[in-house]
Order: C-alpha cells, then sequence, then structure tokens
C-alpha cells in the first residue's frame, strides 16, 4: 500500500503544479501521458 500512496501523491503533484502554471506546452502533454500510464498500473495492482 505504501507505494500505491507514493504514486498517488506524485499524480496529485504533478496535476497541482500543471494547473497552478497552467502549462500548455510539450512538456505537460508527456507528463499526462506518464500520469495516465502510472494510473493505469494502479488499478491493474
Amino acid at each position: 500500500m505504501g507505494k500505491k500512496s507514493n504514486l498517488l501523491e506524485s499524480i496529485k503533484f504533478i496535476d497541482n503544479v500543471l494547473k497552478k502554471n497552467n502549462i500548455l506546452n510539450k512538456n505537460s502533454i508527456d507528463i499526462d501521458k506518464l500520469v495516465k500510464t502510472i494510473k493505469h498500473k494502479i488499478n491493474l495492482s
């Protein structure tokens, strides 16, 4: 459970940073893909 909650906290952090900075560049797309992949892996485990 520890790893799952750490990943969820990381996802929340990344999401908050993107929202606060209103990032609309290519990097945000890559981060979005990463977050979706992490969420998908969490849901499988």
